[in-house]
């Protein structure tokens, strides 16, 4: 191994501080390298000013800390490891391509390259200009083998795994099923988070709490350990993503891995988990994701055999950490 790669730092929120998909691919890929003997060490902006940091090797930042760019030493060796950026769902009254050049071009541009985690954000960074040779795709894989539990279909039970941010859809999807007449075999339940926006966090509990409609076929569980999230994969039959932007998806992953049948709306990487009508549907807006939920609901023949192919693909994914790890540090000695 190149001795620059003997160690690696890593510019990222503690991994155990809160529950998100980029925490747990950062924690996994970490501890991958790790096993590969590949030395990592988990540092915070500020600290890159102490004098006893030597920064001679590779330093992999989080796009959380975008706002801390002040602490980049251009003469380091800077990756950025794009777990999201705002310009793929900016706010309301900009564009895309407007908040990109107003808010993110210049800060991308002091990298000197990203890791990115499918083939999507690879493909709107290209389309940004910049080069796909300074691009690590690193897909996540799974922390554990999943198994495939036995699952009946009398009753659809769903799951949504999802923090209660904006971009998460939530608020959309539960307006968009107070507009329908749900059958009355479908229960939904959502895990997920309500601390990183209290204010929409508060709008989507009143409307749970006001709505007659969502008190008979919604559950909100709250916050849930990555561990109590794959018990309820085992205990439910169909997973939803409402999700307006996944640069990957890995709760949706995590759950076509127990075989379960998926719909998803169609935002950023989400829809290329899916093979339509096999494993799942895909809802191209809001309206249409829960027409297709209505659909499954009303015809348990189209549910089960979702269902089986999905398992079937279950058993197909063999992916590991550690082929992640080696990819990872294949391209930094530049094998690619």
């Amino acid at each position: 191994m190149n001795p620059d790669l003997a160690k690696l730092i890593f510019v990222i929120p503690p991994p155990d501080d809160f529950h998100s998909g980029g925490n747990l691919y950062n924690a996994n890929l970490i501890n991958a390298l790790k096993r590969l003997k590949v030395e990592c060490t988990v540092l915070q902006p500020v600290d890159l000013l102490r004098s006893e940091i030597k920064t001679n090797s590779f330093l992999f930042w989080d796009t959380l800390f975008l706002d801390q760019i002040m602490y980049l030493n251009p003469n380091d060796n800077n990756w950025l490891i794009v777990h999201h950026l705002e310009s793929l769902y900016p706010p309301e009254g900009y564009s895309a391509d407007e908040w990109f050049e107003e808010h993110e071009a210049k800060l991308l541009k002091k990298f000197d390259g990203f890791l990115v985690s499918s083939d999507f954000t690879s493909s709107y960074l290209e389309s940004k200009g910049f080069s796909n040779e300074k691009i690590m795709v690193i897909e996540p894989a799974l922390d554990r083998k999943a198994e495939v539990p036995s699952r009946d279909f009398e009753v659809v039970n769903a799951l949504l795994v999802a923090n209660l941010q904006e971009r998460k859809g939530i608020e959309p999807f539960l307006r968009a099923l107070m507009r329908k007449k749900l059958p009355s075999n479908l229960n939904i339940t959502l895990a997920g988070s309500d601390q990183f926006e209290p204010g929409y966090t508060q709008k989507c509990l009143d409307l749970i709490e006001s709505s007659s409609v969502l008190h008979n076929h919604f559950h909100y569980l709250g916050p849930k350990s990555p561990e109590e999230i794959w018990a309820l994969y085992t205990q439910v039959n169909l997973f939803i993503s409402t999700a307006f932007m996944e640069t990957y998806g890995m709760a949706i992953q995590e759950a076509a891995s127990t075989g379960l049948p998926l719909l998803v709306l169609n935002g950023g990487n989400a829809a290329n988990h899916v093979e339509e009508g096999i494993n799942g549907l895909v809802g191209q807006d809001m309206s249409d994701l829960v027409d297709r939920l209505c659909r499954i609901a009303k015809n348990s023949q189209l549910h089960q055999q979702l269902a089986e192919n999905a398992e079937n693909m279950a058993l197909r994914n063999q992916y590991t950490w550690e082929e992640a790890g080696k990819r990872l540090v294949k391209f930094l000695e530049g094998g690619q």
